[in-house]
């Protein structure tokens, strides 16, 4: 007889509330983790899709660049203009998303853009492209440039 209990197989209630307690701790910390692994998921995930944006949008500036001709810079550097074949293609940002715009209908090249920048020097186009807290720089050195 063990804490006056007879040995017939069966278990004490302090017994089973212990087991059951230390189940559910065992539970709520494998919940935890995997509410922490989700968290971690999503984030990564929303910076791999701002930085697919920002390499979306230095992409498409580098070709104007590349391939258009009599590029201008306006408005203090906020819109490039390029002449693409017989097309006048504008970029600009405008409420958080960098625009390509084309006979009067503007379309989205980035969403999450917070800010640009562009500037033209000795045949050369750089680019400031902003995205949350992440600034890229684009250089497009005169080899590449048409002006």
């Amino acid at each position: 007889m063990l804490f006056g209990r007879l040995r017939n197989g069966g278990f004490l209630l302090l017994e089973a509330l212990l087991s059951i307690t230390i189940g559910i701790v065992i539970i709520c910390s494998a919940l935890g983790v995997f509410a922490q692994c989700v968290r971690l998921f999503s984030l990564t995930l929303e910076q791999i899709e701002e930085k697919e944006q920002a390499l979306s949008a230095l992409y498409t500036v580098f070709h104007l660049a590349r391939y258009g001709d009599n590029a201008v810079v306006s408005e203090g550097g906020k819109r490039l203009t390029v002449r693409l074949r017989n097309s006048t293609l504008s970029v600009y940002a405008f409420r958080s998303s960098l625009l390509l715009a084309h006979k009067g209908t503007a379309n989205p090249i980035a969403e999450g853009c917070t800010g640009v920048a562009f500037s033209l020097l000795q045949h050369s186009l750089t680019a400031r492209i902003s995205f949350g807290n992440e600034v890229y720089t684009l250089q497009v050195l005169p080899g590449y440039f048409k002006r």
